[in-house]
């Protein structure tokens, strides 16, 4: 149980930090949209060179993409916690444990998708600019591979399935319980 606790204080303490975080990037990029000023100079994403009212649509369009992206993996340790809190009332197979996992598997599996078009469509962003196209694996690069985006999806999708099967089991134990008792 102290390993339940434990971690639902880390994930109360990173959902914190990720609602301040959104919060504020969410004032910087509704007031830079308004093109009201900051005080801090005009904010560069990544060199961006925005010419025309065509770049300045794709470019919005990607930081609208990628905060919904955030935001959907702060939903996905919102659920978790929830899960958590049921865990430390004893309820494991609560059916919303159940479309909690299922939701936080699909959440996951969306986001890697997500990673892939986005690092495909680099990659020919690349290949069409005849730019070299690096090689290398880096140390950071085995913690951020979206892969895991994958795995971590489909172990939630079967912790779904399998607390979905062990509550059905669980009712199905308590009926041939009351069953044995009523022929004694």
């Amino acid at each position: 149980m102290r390993t339940i606790t434990f971690l639902n204080i880390v994930l109360r303490i990173l959902f914190g930090f990720a609602t301040i975080t959104i919060s504020i990037l969410a004032i910087i990029v509704i007031l830079s949209i308004l093109n009201i000023d900051l005080g801090i100079g005009n904010p560069r994403i990544k060199n961006l060179d925005i010419d025309s009212p065509l770049d300045m649509l794709q470019e919005s369009i990607s930081i609208i993409f990628a905060f919904t992206y955030f935001i959907s993996y702060v939903y996905a340790i919102y659920k978790l916690r929830k899960c958590l809190d049921l865990f430390m009332e004893f309820k494991f197979f609560h059916q919303s444990v159940i479309k909690n996992f299922n939701l936080i598997g699909y959440i996951f599996l969306i986001g890697f998708l997500i990673n892939c078009v986005i690092n495909y469509t680099d990659l020919l962003s690349k290949l069409s600019n005849q730019e070299r196209i690096p090689l290398s694996i880096e140390f950071t690069d085995i913690f951020l591979n979206p892969l895991n985006g994958l795995i971590i999806g489909l172990l939630f999708l079967t912790l779904s399935k399998v607390f979905k099967i062990a509550k059905f089991q669980k009712e199905e134990n308590i009926e041939l319980k009351q069953e044995n008792e009523l022929t004694i």
